[in-house]
């Protein structure tokens, strides 16, 4: 699995055939945040519960969510079926990547780190400029590393990679 940053708290819902996936993704956020005895609610699409970090993703299998006692928080699933999606997105939204982002691995990495920086910052793909001026790049793979200063943690479920970003 993958290593979690300090006093944060991972929770996994199946997805099975016909389940809703944003309906998964607020049972996986409700297992996260119940440590906390805290509640899930909503900034219009944004996930929030006070006083604890909240984020979610979702992929063709599971729902991932994390929380935490942590100044930021963002999470990113890319499933390994994407492969041929980031390979035609990657000139584009990789561009700044482009030399850790040399195979499948590196480019799912690259993908989920700069989805989970931008969830961590509060901005969503458009308006953190995912597909021209990104507001994240990834530095560094090995050790992840992004910019702005965000810690980075990347590893594997059993098909995909997670990216969580946090700041402490």
């Amino acid at each position: 699995m993958i290593a979690l940053p300090a006093g944060c708290e991972l929770a996994e819902v199946a997805l099975g055939p016909g389940d809703d996936r944003h309906a998964c993704g607020q049972r996986a956020a409700a297992l996260a945040l119940a440590p906390f005895g805290a509640t899930l609610s909503y900034d219009g699409t944004r996930p929030i519960a006070n006083g604890v970090a909240i984020s979610i993703t979702h992929g063709r299998t599971r729902a991932l969510a994390i929380a935490g006692h942590v100044a930021r928080l963002g999470i990113d699933l890319v499933d390994d079926e994407d492969e041929t999606r980031l390979a035609r997105l990657a000139p584009r939204f990789l561009a700044a990547e482009r030399e850790l982002a040399t195979t499948a691995a590196s480019r799912a990495a690259c993908f989920a780190a700069k989805e989970a920086g931008l969830k961590a910052l509060g901005l969503g793909l458009y308006d953190g400029g995912m597909f021209d001026d990104c507001a994240v790049t990834v530095l560094s793979l090995d050790p992840p590393r992004l910019a702005p200063d965000l810690a980075l943690v990347v590893g594997r479920v059993a098909d995909g990679t997670v990216a969580i970003a946090f700041a402490i």
